[in-house]
């Protein structure tokens, strides 16, 4: 059977309409397109890189349509970095933070889309167009003479595990990467210790992670979790709401409530239908049929 014709203003609306609903652009592999006669992204994609179904244009991918037509970073092909450039935006970051960045600092300002920690990497590594073998810090030592005996205090095995332990008396399950800060330190993060051990940064070797260090540490999780209730996950939203002033969603750091359940296994059960919820939906849809809340999940007062 002879597959319709496709049209570039067609895919568009499409991809608008996916992310109006979800929050996030289509990639290829986000199955089928709501609202088409059974088109999945996949099709799409492979028709636009091979010219066909009617598409007319130079044969490129979904991720470079939607890059070119509507700005969506494509991860492919990221600009490259230059080291002129990453010590002009370390200057920026002084003379308005007043202090220099660190690979924790988050978000370029001068540079939408990039981060702190991308362009450490990337001198560590050598990606985007760099060598690779430095770091921001060894970057800021030699170009702004940042001393350094300043770095910051190394971490030991034996403190992670303390922290961990700390993490599972509490919550009764071991933390992860996606968990939330850790109680006594300064702002240290679980994926921050997960990238530590992961790079060797702060005094560890690296080549590691955070689940292969506590692997076996803690008695495995039951394969039947208690099922899930929408009125228990609207309590849980309302508590986050109180303590945070912002409605949760999908990557939201912690646990929701006292359950020991990420943000982000909330929105998998709400979506696929598991632990005895319906499906078909998701964290941010019940937030906003709930709350009112936008698609963002923006809202001034909860109820």
């Amino acid at each position: 059977m002879r597959r319709p014709v496709l049209t570039i203003p067609q895919i568009l609306a499409w991809a608008d309409a996916f992310h109006k609903s979800t929050g996030h652009w289509p990639k290829r592999d986000s199955g089928r397109i709501i609202g088409s006669l059974g088109e999945t992204w996949t099709a799409v994609d492979m028709a636009l890189k091979n010219c066909g179904r009617g598409l007319h244009v130079p044969g490129i991918s979904l991720a470079q349509l939607l890059a070119e037509r509507r700005g969506v970073r494509n991860r492919m092909r990221l600009p490259k970095f230059t080291v002129r450039q990453i010590v002009a935006w370390t200057i920026a970051h002084y003379e308005r933070a007043g202090t220099w960045p660190t690979h924790t600092s988050g978000a370029v300002v001068e540079a939408p889309g990039e981060t702190w920690f991308a362009v450490d990497k990337a001198l560590r590594n050598g990606r985007r167009g760099l060598k690779g073998g430095s770091s921001l810090f060894q970057l800021l030592a030699e170009h702004h003479h940042v001393r350094l005996h300043r770095r910051i205090p190394a971490v030991t095995i034996d403190q992670i595990l303390d922290w961990a332990d700390a993490h599972f008396a509490r919550f009764k399950r071991p933390p992860t990467q996606t968990s939330s800060l850790i109680p006594g330190t300064s702002g240290i993060t679980w994926g921050a210790v997960n990238q530590m051990l992961d790079e060797g940064y702060r005094g560890l070797p690296g080549g590691s992670s955070l689940s292969l260090l506590l692997d076996g540490r803690y008695p495995v999780r039951s394969r039947h979790p208690p099922p899930l209730r929408i009125s228990q996950i609207l309590r849980w939203a309302k508590a986050y709401f109180r303590e945070h002033r912002k409605w949760p969603h999908v990557k939201s750091p912690g646990f929701a409530g006292d359950s020991g359940i990420t943000w982000g296994a909330v929105h998998q059960a709400l979506r696929g239908g598991y632990r005895g919820l319906p499906g078909g939906s998701s964290l941010s849809k019940l937030l906003r049929k709930h709350f009112k809340t936008d698609k963002r999940g923006a809202r001034q007062t909860g109820r």
